[in-house]
């Protein structure tokens, strides 16, 4: 199993003096819960709280990016996750990253012992983009056969190799650089993973998450199931505010002990035979987004 010394931890997320006390006691926790670690914490300038979080390693304050527009969403903060995660993760010494919001906690080291017996599981497919696979809670992992969501990770906790998430949150700004992902992403969490499938050099005519086409539902079948490793929310030792819970529409997302036979089904390229039949019938009948 990794070592907590071997990781760094990138927390999130604004700070003010109404939420201070709650996310001093989670950082208080993760510091218990993997001792030895490095903890760095990502907020926004003005915050005025270094001297309230001493037992933080790393303390960084960035220029707001503020709001921007994605999809159908007119107030997204996907500038604010990418420049917050990448500042974090660009500043991490460790071999492995938790990357995590500040509204989170952790009470166990269930991630880690989920992590390790993927590695050790001879059964699995290595991670077909990543070096190692990334793993992720099923909090918001949108489930294709249950939802109407192509290309749709969870982005509310990351483990994994620091290179492997650097890759991950390296998406451009969508307000400064309108990519091919901002014009076939209607959310934030398929704008990340779609432009790091850009980034790998997958063609913008596969990736389109707005509608249910035929090489789009390929593409997103293999590449969710050789890179990631879904552990149930309540699983993995983390701690998440009680909005998540209730809004999370837990019926559409992926659960762990289905995540195995997705995850060994996909071979070394998209293809037909690895997509599950529920997904397929989306695409017969033209299902769009939403």
């Amino acid at each position: 199993m990794i070592e907590t010394a071997e990781i760094s931890v990138v927390m999130q997320g604004p700070i003010s003096p109404a939420n201070l006390n709650v996310i001093a006691e989670n950082i208080a926790h993760v510091k218990h819960i993997l001792p030895g670690c490095e903890l760095i914490v990502v907020t926004w300038k003005g915050s005025d709280v270094k001297d309230r979080l001493s037992s933080v390693d790393q303390f960084l304050e960035l220029d707001d990016p503020g709001t921007t527009t994605l999809g159908w969403d007119s107030k997204s903060n996907i500038d604010r996750q990418l420049t917050s995660v990448l500042g974090g993760l660009k500043a991490a010494s460790r071999s492995h990253a938790v990357r995590m919001r500040l509204d989170t906690s952790l009470v166990n080291t269930l991630f880690l012992q989920a992590y390790a017996a993927m590695l050790a599981d001879a059964r699995l497919r290595p991670a077909s983009l990543f070096r190692e696979r990334v793993l992720s809670t099923s909090i918001y992992f949108r489930d294709a056969a249950k939802s109407n969501y192509l290309f749709h990770p969870s982005d509310i906790f990351h483990f994994g190799l620091v290179s492997d998430l650097l890759d991950l949150w390296s998406a451009p700004l969508v307000q400064s650089h309108q990519s091919a992902a901002s014009r076939i992403a209607l959310v934030p969490e398929q704008y990340i993973w779609i432009q790091y499938l850009l980034s790998k050099g997958f063609s913008e005519a596969k990736l389109d998450a707005r509608r249910f086409r035929y090489s789009s539902i390929l593409m997103s079948e293999w590449s969710l199931a050789t890179n990631w490793w879904v552990v149930d929310g309540k699983a993995n030792g983390i701690v998440l505010p009680e909005r998540f819970l209730t809004t999370n529409l837990p019926e559409k997302t992926h659960f762990e002990n289905e995540w195995r036979s997705f995850a060994n089904r996909a071979g070394s390229t998209p293809a037909l035979r690895a997509c599950r039949w529920n997904v397929v019938r989306k695409f017969l009948r033209k299902v769009k987004w939403p």
